[in-house]
């Protein structure tokens, strides 16, 4: 194969912790399949102003012809997001559990991502179209609101033509994982449920860390 293809990882944390571990885990182990390249962006480090509801870039009452996908009510950060996801042949995005759900910044990105969708008439609906989409979820708990935001994230990319990919096992990483449908992950048996690798075996209190190993396993076969 004489191209790479481009994955873009998303942390939607405000915090460089455990969510951010996982990502970089599951880019790390994409490019060692050999023909890809990574990058990493934390959306923490950003300034991303929520969607109102304009239509802007819909193209509604409006040319939205700029080169990018941008926020023309507020032109923040997200032209950065959404021209690197554009650019990219797939995604992983994600997003620790707040509240039963994805955080403020994870959410700020996905509703912004409608241009992409049927409903634009812009240049760049379609663009995300059948490239794969990738999620990273992880919570204090084996069942602590992981679904939900697997859920919710998936709805979204299906909504603007993506796929979203599993966690199928392999010789090296083979069952149990902790989910196969996603990178849905826990930090239950943690030594500090907040630390930054809480999600791995070498922070796991158990002997054998049979989470963490799950964890990994699933963060790796994402990647």
């Amino acid at each position: 194969m004489s191209e790479k293809v481009k994955i873009v990882g998303i942390c939607g944390s405000a915090r460089h912790a455990s969510t951010e571990w996982a990502v970089k885990l599951s880019l790390e182990y994409a490019e060692k399949m050999g023909y890809v390249e990574t990058e990493y962006i934390h959306l923490g480090e950003l300034n991303l102003v929520p969607c109102v509801g304009c239509m802007e870039c819909f193209g509604w009452h409006h040319p939205a012809d700029a080169e990018h996908p941008v926020c023309y009510k507020f032109n923040d950060d997200a032209e950065l997001v959404l021209t690197k996801m554009m650019e990219s042949d797939g995604v992983i995005f994600g997003s620790p559990v707040y509240t039963l759900g994805m955080t403020a910044l994870a959410r700020i990105i996905t509703e912004k991502c409608h241009m992409f969708g049927p409903m634009s008439f812009t240049k760049f609906s379609g663009r995300m179209r059948n490239k794969p989409a990738g999620v990273i979820t992880g919570g204090g708990g084996e069942y602590a609101g992981q679904e939900p935001v697997l859920q919710d994230f998936n709805l979204t990319f299906s909504g603007i033509g993506m796929i979203p990919v599993g966690t199928w096992p392999n010789r090296e990483d083979p069952n149990p994982q902790a989910c196969v449908h996603g990178g849905a992950v826990s930090g239950i048996d943690a030594r500090s449920i907040y630390s930054r690798e809480n999600l791995s075996k070498a922070q796991c209190r158990t002997t054998p860390p049979t989470q963490g190993a799950r964890n990994e396993h699933t963060l790796r076969n994402l990647g």
